[in-house]
């Protein structure tokens, strides 16, 4: 049906005929050059972020963010991109098996807990540096913190390690040590884990000022002994302030060991309940074996509609060489098109006048939409504005050539440009040159059919306008 009515020259009817094929190519084409250019930017723009654009590096990150992406975590790669970015950075060098797994796990605490990605890994960039120990090792524990304590740790927990691991580190306690005073302060009674952190603060300040040196007479004998020691550079703050707090929860007399607080630690010991000072004594709990944590959180919230988004994001990945040499091929022919119509730009003024009262002429622009309409199914990415560009800059040239018979130079000029299409054609359908062949041909005659109407006599033109209503 299309070969016959481009045999009858009808190349309006034809383009018709390719609409449908013209929609779904656009479609197919548009998708596999999307998911290339989609790729691509996260890629660049991370290599860029991280300073490794065109070294051997640059490979690490692009396989720890493909592997990232394929997780179905994140929709948008540039996202992906921007986490990769932010862990590398905080937490220093590793393997890309080892950041994409990060990436993962803190996206997952995340999703489920609406912590802040960014405050979080912040809070684990902190302990590792403070506390010596690994960036899975502290995502670990604030997974299992979270779990553990839910809502009430989930708005601050991060910021909080960031804020004051150095100080609970400084003071001897370590990364469980301090995990485990904190929760015992927030299931004692106090607000928040800010206000247990200013409690600890404060009671390692009062070590150095005087307070506990002038009331050290009101506590055990082994608290004298740790508090003479660490003066001497023995014990640790964190030793003597067990032992200090001990001594509070053992008084018999409540009313005396608040008492002392309040004299020691001013309002502090006033503002915060006895329950809640003594409860800070205790740093044994279940923050000591938090291995693996993160990661069976992430294996235990993995839903279907994450694998599907997996799926999908794989898929994408899989079309990006073929979009990269589509995008490829197509940059020849939007330049092309963008010459064409800068060149009509600068027309005489009295020819431009006579050009858009000759676009009202419908037949010859009728018969250049068939053009048009094959080249947008063959191309599957032309369309919109670009399609009735081509239609309009076609058809004045078309009428130039019609009514100024003396113009040689533009008649030559328009010739070259459709070898020019031609030849970009015949190179762009030998990457895909078996399911295109076919299409090819239709175009090569549509576009001999049209230049011959546009390049034979004047009465020949007449004769071609008449078949078409015949």
């Amino acid at each position: 049906e299309i070969d016959d009515k481009i045999g009858k020259g009808n190349l309006l009817d034809a383009g018709e005929a390719l609409s449908g094929m013209s929609d779904k190519a656009k479609d197919m084409a548009g998708k596999t050059i999307e998911a290339f250019t989609e790729v691509e930017d996260a890629q660049k723009k991370l290599n860029a972020s991280m300073g490794v654009a065109g070294t051997a590096s640059a490979k690490k990150y692009e396989q720890a963010l493909t592997d990232v992406f394929r997780s179905g975590l994140f929709e948008d790669m540039s996202e992906a991109a921007d986490a990769v970015a932010l862990v590398s950075k905080n937490l220093g060098d590793m393997s890309n098996q080892d950041l994409s797994q990060l990436v993962q796990d803190a996206k997952v605490l995340e999703n489920t807990f609406e912590v802040d990605l960014k405050e979080t890994i912040r809070g684990v960039a902190a302990m590792q540096e403070n506390y010596g120990i690994t960036g899975k090792h502290a995502l670990d524990m604030i997974t299992v913190a979270l779990q553990r304590n839910g809502s009430t740790w989930a708005d601050e927990v991060g910021d909080n390690m960031a804020e004051y691991s150095q100080l609970w580190a400084q003071m001897g306690f370590t990364a469980s040590e301090t995990f485990q005073i904190l929760e015992n302060g927030t299931r004692n009674g106090a607000y928040n884990l800010d206000k247990v952190n200013d409690v600890v603060k404060e009671i390692g300040i009062s070590l150095t000022d005087g307070r506990i040196e002038e009331n050290i007479d009101s506590f055990s004998q082994k608290s004298k002994e740790l508090f003479e020691s660490f003066k001497n550079g023995g014990a640790s703050q964190a030793e003597v302030i067990q032992s200090l707090l001990t001594d509070l929860g053992e008084m018999e007399n409540k009313t005396e060991a608040l008492s002392l607080a309040s004299t020691v630690w001013s309002a502090l010991g006033e503002d915060n309940s006895l329950k809640v000072l003594t409860s800070l004594m205790s740093v044994k709990g279940g923050y000591e074996d938090v291995q693996g944590a993160a990661d069976k959180l992430n294996e235990d919230t993995t839903t279907t509609s994450q694998k599907m988004q997996g799926a999908w994001n794989d898929l994408k990945l899989a079309l990006v060489p073929i979009g990269e040499e589509l995008a490829l091929a197509l940059q020849p022919l939007l330049l092309g098109l963008t010459e064409i119509l800068k060149s009509f730009q600068n027309l005489p003024g009295p020819v431009k006048t006579f050009i858009a009262a000759f676009l009202g002429v419908g037949t010859i622009v009728g018969i250049l939409a068939g053009v048009a309409g094959a080249l947008t199914a063959l191309v599957g990415i032309l369309g919109g504005p670009v399609t009735l560009a081509l239609i309009a800059v076609t058809g004045i040239i078309a009428g130039v050539i019609a009514v100024i018979k003396n113009w040689g130079s533009i008649t030559e000029w328009f010739s070259k440009q459709w070898d020019r299409l031609q030849k970009w054609w015949t190179e762009f359908w030998a990457r895909f040159s078996d399911p295109a062949d076919s299409a090819f041909k239709i175009l090569s005659s549509s576009v001999k059919t049209v230049t011959s109407f546009l390049f034979a006599s004047f009465e020949d033109k007449v004769n071609a306008v008449k078949n078409i209503f015949k």
